[in-house]
Parts: C-alpha cells; structure tokens; sequence
C-alpha cells in the first residue's frame, strides 16, 4: 500500500508540476533498448550502451555493442544521440512529458517519435568546467524552444520537494547548464539567477514587464519560453 501511494504521488506531482515545463532529465540508462548515435562525419551508429564513463555525472565516454562488438567514443565524436532511460529516471520522465511534447517539441532537426518513446537527446557542446573549456554530451532539456537558449540537465541537481528514501517527488532542480547562442555552456544556479538575470535576458525588454512579480527561480522555464517566442 505504502509503494502505491509513493507512486501515485510522484505521478501526480509530475503531471502537475510538470517538471518547470524543462522534459526530466535522467541519470540511468537502459541496456536493453536500443540507442541512437550520429557521428560527426555524419555515420549512425544504432546499439545497445554498455557503459557510460562519467566525470561528476557528466559523459566523458561512450561504450556501446554494435552487431556483438564492443565499440567506444569519445563526445567529440558524437553529434549527437537518443538514449533510453531506465528504472526510476524512466518512471519520473512520466506524463509530464507526454503532456508538453506535442507542444514544446517543434525543432525539426530533432527526432520527436523517439521523444514521445521517452528517449533523452544528447548533443555535444563546449561547457565551462570551472577555468577550463570542455567538449562533454549534454541532455537537451528544452527541446522546441531552445533556438536561442540551450536547457541542460545537470545530473548533480538538487531537487526540491517532498522525498521518500532515495527518491524527490515534485519540485525544481537547483542548476542547469545554460548555452545562449553560440557562447560557452556553463552552469547557472538557483542562487545566482537574479544577479545573472540581466545577462540571460538583455535584449529582452519586455520581459520583465510581462513577469513582473514572476521573476523567481521557479518561473525559469517560463521566463525562457517567453524569450524564445516572445522577443526579437
């Protein structure tokens, strides 16, 4: 009774939080489902993941079986990539996801039958490691209206929300990983969005006029909607 009432809860926080309209990002990855490469030069490579070599949560290197051949890459040879998450990251995915895709998933460079199969996209991007500059995969989050500014799941988030052992219901992630047009993807905290507010949303003039009293943290993804579809 216990574990059907957490998972009642977690579906319904889901739905109605709807995750900050942001898709879920997700840690754990399936073997068993099939996953998607590009490669840079172009080539696709379809397989099943082995292994995913990882630096603070983040992918450094892709070990995948292709017709019974263990194969690795490196993320400067991807281009991109679907993966199927597992376990819990694909039940906290959940209807929340299924609710925006129709609405939010209109890049056509994307592939939206294996978003609505609840496949996560990958895509590589030079990220700000502290001093250095990196070339990592990162997980799209805002796919549909990321034309000017790219989401990323950060797996090292915290959530916040009612918890149950191991596992958050509901509730925001304290960090992503932000890329505005062509700069460096680097990590924006929750502490750090009003002072960093100005520099996200400078040729926005009208954002804050339309958000006034809607300018939290909380209000992120919406706050990116609007300057995606709402400014020039």
């Amino acid at each position: 009774m216990k574990n059907i009432i957490i998972l009642f809860l977690l579906a319904f926080c889901s739905y109605s939080i709807m995750a900050q309209d942001f898709l879920d990002g997700a840690n754990r990855f399936s073997s068993k489902k099939v996953s998607y490469l590009t490669l840079k030069d172009g080539s696709e490579v379809t397989g099943f993941i082995k292994d995913l070599d990882r630096k603070k949560g983040l992918i450094k290197k892709i070990e995948i079986i292709v017709d019974g051949k263990k194969i690795k890459y490196n993320p400067e040879d991807v281009d991109f990539m679907y993966l199927m998450p597992s376990g819990w990251d694909k039940f906290d995915r959940g209807s929340d996801n299924m609710f925006i895709i129709n609405e939010l998933v209109k890049d056509r460079t994307l592939n939206k039958e294996h978003i609505k199969e609840g496949y996560v996209y990958f895509e590589t991007v030079d990220v700000k490691i502290k001093k250095k500059t990196k070339t990592l995969l990162m997980q799209l989050v805002n796919p549909g209206y990321g034309t000017k500014i790219r989401i990323y799941h950060d797996p090292w988030a915290v959530k916040t929300g009612a918890s149950f052992g191991v596992l958050s219901v509901g509730g925001v992630r304290k960090s992503f990983y932000v890329k505005k047009g062509d700069e460096v993807a680097y990590k924006l905290k929750s502490k750090k969005y009003k002072k960093e507010w100005k520099n996200i949303f400078a040729e926005c003039k009208n954002i804050e006029e339309a958000f006034k009293g809607k300018m939290r943290w909380r209000h992120f993804s919406q706050h990116i909607y609007h300057f995606t579809t709402k400014c020039d």
